[in-house]
């Protein structure tokens, strides 16, 4: 049996005006979107700061939905379809391709799971999965 890792706690990309980057690292979340890594399960979850100095806390999956909105370039698409529990991760062996049609995307990206992710067999390929996310931020297994 593997025993969680203690969670740690990572900025992993800050933008905007950093004069708020205070109020938002004393902003903490138990949960979050994107879970992974086991055995520790880590997460991650957004801090941002509205127009009216209020802050806003995303951590879930439909909140984070909600916040990226329109779906209108590559990078949201990607993050789209890692809150659809699929991922496109360039430094792994397969690499996935994507080509835009009109307001889509169409992915193809290996599914390794999460059974395989640690014991991948040499010389056995994952699985190819074609993926349509669409600009209202749905994905379809195709």
């Amino acid at each position: 049996m593997l025993e969680p890792i203690k969670a740690k706690r990572y900025v992993v990309s800050t933008s905007g005006n950093l004069k708020y980057a205070r109020l938002a690292k004393r902003i903490s979340s138990r949960s979050g979107f994107f879970v992974s890594c086991g055995p520790a399960f880590c997460s991650y979850y957004i801090v941002a700061i509205r127009k009216d100095k209020s802050v806003c806390l995303i951590n879930t999956k439909s909140a984070f939905r909600s916040f990226v909105g329109k779906i209108d370039n590559i990078e949201e698409a990607k993050l789209t379809l890692r809150n659809n529990g699929f991922n496109v991760n360039p430094s792994l062996q397969y690499q996935s391709s994507y080509a835009r049609i009109g307001d889509n995307y169409m992915f193809k990206i290996y599914n390794y799971g999460l059974q395989n992710c640690f014991s991948m067999q040499p010389g056995i390929k994952p699985l190819m999965v074609n993926v349509k996310v669409i600009a209202n931020g749905d994905c379809f297994k195709l």
